[in-house]
């Protein structure tokens, strides 16, 4: 009897110590993990500050490209310059340039050690907007842009809204994104040179080349301008002088030119 009480007190101890040891080695487990991310955190710290403290990644360079558009960067490229090369935030750089209201896009490129290369996409002038006496300049999306001095050689756009430096009908955009589209596409300026385009009534869009006008609904504009070339071409060949045709029709209608 007591032999097995004796064997009895063995075998509790020897599981109380086994639990103990799991308790010793869970606690070293974690106190490994956390004395391991400490010390990564820490080699980490001194090695960018180590890193940081390199002279030879410091910016000692910034190329713009085109050159002549280094002014518009000044504020930026004297906040950089001096930089460590290894931590500029690219993005950052290029989210305060495309800010820029001229801008469309941009790239901002590292080239180690010690050079940063930024690549300036302008916006380009597109159209001529005109409301009564005022004229705004924009680009393809629609985005008003420094004026420029030859307007005769743009389209001259009446009817889209604009006001406080924005183009509030932005739809209109995109029907004349189209309309120019499959103007180039058929090349119509042979037989047709646009100068005006009126968009006051979407469901009566008028092209004016200055002497003759086409009347467009923007229901299907590639089926309107292939048939637009047909149409005048068959008026150049017959000599047909024509005021305007009016295209919104199965069956276009001809206006013939008083003489």
């Amino acid at each position: 009897m007591e032999e097995k009480t004796i064997e009895r007190i063995k075998k509790l101890k020897r599981e109380k110590w086994e639990r103990r040891k799991k308790k010793i080695k869970v606690f070293f487990i974690i106190f490994g993990i956390i004395f391991a991310i400490i010390g990564f955190i820490e080699i980490k710290r001194l090695l960018i500050s180590y890193l940081w403290n390199l002279e030879i990644f410091k910016i000692k360079r910034i190329e713009v490209y085109p050159e002549n558009l280094t002014p518009l960067l000044t504020g930026i490229i004297e906040l950089e310059r001096g930089t460590n090369l290894l931590f500029v935030d690219i993005k950052s750089i290029e989210r305060r340039i495309k800010s820029l209201k001229t801008v469309e896009k941009c790239e901002v490129i590292k080239i180690f050690p010690s050079t940063l290369q930024i690549n300036i996409y302008l916006r380009k002038p597109w159209v001529i907007l005109k409301k009564r006496e005022r004229t705004v300049t924009i680009d393809r999306e629609g985005v008003i842009i420094p004026s420029v001095e030859n307007k005769e050689s743009y389209w001259q756009i009446e009817g889209i809204e604009f006001g406080n430096g924005v183009v509030k009908e932005k739809d209109k955009i995109g029907i004349l994104r189209e309309i120019e589209r499959w103007y180039n596409f058929f090349n119509i300026a042979t037989l047709f040179k646009i100068k005006r385009v009126d968009m006051s009534n979407v469901e009566k869009i008028i092209l004016d080349d200055g002497e003759r006008k086409v009347y467009l609904y923007p229901s299907d504009l590639k089926k309107e301008f292939e048939n637009l070339k047909i149409v005048i071409g068959e008026c150049k060949k017959r000599d047909f002088k024509w005021e305007y045709i009016d295209m919104r029709f199965k069956n276009p209608y001809v206006k013939k030119k008083n003489e």
